[in-house]
């Protein structure tokens, strides 16, 4: 059935994306479809409602249309199924604007959501599948590689209390090489598995101490030196981030060298002492 005219959207979760991004922009290459008359708009069976180009009576070319539960599409359309650059809206204001292939994402792509979550980058399949970027409502803001939907590779990672993480996911998990900043500028460089320091790594305070060595369950563990800002420097083992076991600790200032052993990060004796 033919209307005398396309309805305006009565969906109000439609309503505000058009009244927030404003209507389609579509690619300057394809502006010679504006030459070709629209046809519609139509009434299905269905109640579904296009309005566009048709070619062999198939949806073809560029149109709009509006589902029977109010979503609504309006882009390129290839033999009846949506092909290319368009806009999909669903009813709870979730939308897609970029390439598709029956309304799947697939290629370069923007997703938006109502409560201002944005995924901005490549697709496949509908999933986010290679380079992209996401940015949360709360501020965390996701430059990375994904892989079928999820963070896989190297990202650039900012947290909403101001520290960022630049390094290897895995998984949707901060695993494997990075760095990270934390908001009161200390550092970290190191090997990571799930957010938590763990393996080698150097973690840098802003007053001028540093530790470097091995890691476990986010503290020092294992064997590592740390570096106190009036030159002394210890150099032995650590036991859930305390000085725990055999240790060397030298004082520059002083010239001397001492050997001895540590229980919980207190000092219990010296063994050997020397200058230097």
């Amino acid at each position: 059935m033919t209307l005398q005219s396309f309805p305006d959207e009565v969906n109000p979760n439609i309503a505000k994306v058009f009244k927030s991004f404003g209507a389609i922009n579509y690619k300057q290459e394809e502006i010679y479809l504006n030459n070709l008359p629209e046809q519609g708009p139509f009434q299905y069976e269905d109640r579904s409602i296009y309005q566009g180009h048709l070619k062999d009576e198939m949806k073809h070319g560029r149109g709009k249309f509006l589902f029977p539960d109010g979503a609504y599409y309006e882009g390129y359309w290839k033999d009846e199924i949506p092909f290319g650059f368009g806009r999909f809206i669903k009813t709870n204001g979730d939308f897609y604007e970029g390439m598709c292939i029956n309304l799947k994402a697939e290629g370069k792509g923007s997703f938006f959501s109502p409560d201002g979550y944005v995924y901005n980058g490549e697709w496949e399949n509908d999933k986010k599948h290679g380079l992209g970027q996401e940015v949360f409502p709360n501020g965390m803001d996701i430059k990375g590689t994904y892989e079928n939907g999820v963070l896989n590779g190297n990202a650039l990672i900012k947290f909403p209390d101001g520290s960022a993480y630049n390094g290897e996911v895995k998984n949707q998990k901060v695993t494997g090489k990075g760095e990270f900043t934390y908001a009161n500028g200390e550092k970290y460089y190191g090997q990571l598995v799930n957010g938590k320091k763990e393996g080698n790594g150097v973690y840098l305070w802003g007053d001028g101490r540093r530790y470097d060595g091995q890691f476990s369950n986010d503290v020092n563990h294992g064997n590592g030196m740390f570096y106190w800002p009036d030159g002394v420097i210890y150099n032995g083992q650590w036991k859930n981030g305390f000085q725990h076991g055999f240790g060397i600790e030298k004082n520059e200032r002083e010239g001397i060298q001492r050997e001895g052993e540590w229980e919980n990060g207190k000092w219990v004796r010296w063994t050997k002492q020397q200058k230097v």
